[in-house]
């Protein structure tokens, strides 16, 4: 499996000019630090780990021979969330079509009260990428966008749709103060009706 590995990396290389893409130069490092992985991995006698390193290998090579002929990035055709945004899940839905290369892969990205993106890899299902988003704990914003990738290693982003969760807490002190007013004056009126 190696030597047939290295024998199509070659073959990729030798075709490299000086004026790639740096995702191509990126690609051929890492597939060279692969095939040494590989080859300790395989001194140490662990076979499993070796494999994997070398089917990584096969990934990457696939990624250097398309960004060697795809420099155009994937089109999100449309995209959206079913039902809505909301706190208690939802489900993102999206369209990305790749002429040549083609889709690696699609991922939605949730980011809740402007803390970290949390990625949720899509997965590919009637000509759609759909991603589940389990229920989120949100105080004020919810921000939902998509990244596809093509095996070519070009990246598209969708625009991000937000929900704005609307502050309640002044409602809450209203309702309450208003409350004990009316309270209040209930009480002084029944005093005042006995007295």
């Amino acid at each position: 499996m190696q030597a047939i590995l290295w024998n199509e990396f070659s073959t990729i290389q030798a075709t490299l000019g000086l004026d790639e893409r740096p995702v191509t130069y990126v690609a051929e490092q890492k597939i060279m630090g692969l095939f040494q992985d590989a080859n300790d991995l395989y001194g140490e006698m662990d076979w499993i780990e070796c494999f994997n390193a070398l089917n990584d290998a096969q990934e990457w090579i696939d990624r250097l021979s398309w960004s060697t002929l795809d420099d155009t990035a994937p089109v999100i055709s449309a995209w959206g969330v079913n039902p809505n945004i909301t706190t208690t899940g939802f489900e993102v839905i999206a369209q990305v079509v790749d002429d040549l290369a083609g889709i690696e892969n699609v991922t939605a990205y949730v980011q809740v009260d402007g803390g970290d993106a949390i990625p949720y890899p899509c997965t590919y299902y009637n000509s759609e990428w759909h991603a589940s988003i389990p229920s989120l704990t949100a105080a004020y914003n919810i921000e939902v966008w998509v990244v596809a990738w093509d095996w070519g290693m070009n990246r598209a982003e969708s625009i991000h749709e937000s929900l704005i969760i609307a502050d309640y807490t002044l409602y809450i002190y209203i309702t309450i103060i208003g409350g004990v007013a009316l309270v209040v004056i209930i009480v002084i009126l029944v005093i005042r009706k006995r007295g």
